[in-house]
């Protein structure tokens, strides 16, 4: 018997952590299930040095190689022992030749690939299951073919998202350079210029006195700061505040627009994969959870999952919790009336990812001169406080 350490959320949406005791990870899995978790994450209990959490994640990007890759060998009719021998010889990264090879040390051995996978700890739960999947249904390279557009549109999206969030941490770095050169190199300079002063502008008083305080208080001013982020992010594990903060994001004008869209996209895109694979609905929705990454919404669905179980329809289900716009409810409802609900699935994918695509780049012609003009006012009010008494001071002359 083996100790794995796993999170996984409960039927009241609660994140609860614990350790378990089986032969595998697949059967660990399993009985967690079967006591109505949704896993999220498992672990095996080894050593540090051998501990799946040291275990580099392979990012979208490399997902999407990975799948293409395996995809092709495949297709081409070579087994899949000699695919991940091939895989291994060609990668450069060192990451990815271990992970390949102890998936081809555990298939040579008799392991399905996707239970080879999961082992690992570098893929996530939709890839190893969907593999599985194709696996069980004959149609492997078909559905990595498909995992491999998938992973393909995550990473576009999300490097779209972090494209825009570049420029303002820039002008933030900028910023802050800018306190620390005027608090070493000018406040020292400019103090003793204005000590004798009576008058003294609010805005230079305010500006001497805060910068006094930092060069005061340096130690309690960083104690300070780690507590206040040691405190934030112990927030941030309570129930109550990260549905709060999933739900607020959905509402934040411009912002939540960006995020419903991409949040769309995934969901249809993940559904479609799961129906395509004839996943049982009630399945999917559990796996859905994790994957929408948004505890708010995760609620959404097992509301949903209530509603099926008690015999409504996926479009009715999904209609009556009022997220996801009026085309995607109809979509949903003429793939249910044609049984096509994958398909009319993946063309929401598409219509929704173009969508996001759209509103990135909206969001990014806001955010930059937003942006530009708070460190331009920022920069405004030092030389203000700085000029107003030198002026005052030239005057007096006068």
């Amino acid at each position: 018997m083996q100790k794995f350490t796993y999170k996984a959320w409960n039927k009241d949406l609660e994140i609860v952590k614990g350790i378990i005791e089986e032969d595998e990870i697949t059967s660990a899995k399993e009985k967690l299930r079967g006591q109505g978790l949704n896993v999220i994450s498992i672990i095996e209990n080894k050593s540090l040095s051998d501990s799946s959490i040291f275990k580099k994640k392979l990012k979208d990007a490399e997902l999407s190689g990975f799948c293409g890759q395996l995809a092709i060998i495949i297709n081409a009719g070579v087994n899949i022992l000699k695919g991940l021998e091939v895989m291994e010889a060609q990668t450069k990264d060192k990451n990815m030749r271990k992970i390949l090879s102890n998936i081809h040390t555990s298939v040579k051995r008799g392991n399905m690939l996707g239970k080879a996978m999961e082992v690992t700890g570098a893929f996530p739960n939709l890839l190893y299951d969907m593999v599985t999947s194709g696996e069980l249904s004959g149609n492997m390279d078909s559905m990595l073919f498909s995992m491999e557009t998938y992973y393909e549109k995550e990473a576009n999206i999300k490097n779209k998202i972090k494209a825009a969030s570049v420029y303002p941490v820039m002008l933030l770095g900028a910023a802050v350079g800018m306190i620390f050169f005027f608090n070493f190199f000018i406040f020292p300079e400019v103090k003793d210029l204005f000590k004798d002063s009576k008058a003294l502008p609010f805005i230079t008083k305010a500006l001497i006195g805060s910068l006094d305080y930092l060069n005061l208080h340096p130690v309690q001013i960083l104690i300070s700061i780690g507590a206040f982020i040691l405190f934030m992010k112990y927030l941030f594990t309570l129930k109550i505040i990260i549905y709060w903060k999933d739900g607020i994001s959905l509402k934040i004008p411009v912002f939540s627009t960006v995020k419903k869209d991409v949040i769309t996209a995934r969901f249809s895109r993940s559904m479609a994969l799961f129906l395509k694979s004839a996943v049982p609905i009630l399945n999917i929705l559990d796996s859905l959870k994790l994957i929408v990454d948004n505890f708010y919404i995760a609620g959404k669905l097992e509301a949903v999952k209530e509603a099926m179980v008690n015999g409504s329809t996926v479009a009715d289900a999904f209609e009556a919790q009022e997220f996801f716009e009026p085309l995607v409810i109809q979509m949903m409802r003429v793939g249910e009336e044609t049984g096509k609900l994958d398909e009319s699935l993946y063309k929401l994918a598409e219509i929704y990812d173009k969508r996001a695509e759209t509103g990135i780049t909206k969001l990014m012609a806001m955010i930059e001169p937003a942006f530009t003009l708070i460190v331009g006012i920022f920069v405004a009010v030092i030389i203000l406080a700085m000029a107003m008494p030198i002026m005052n001071m030239t005057n007096g002359l006068k």
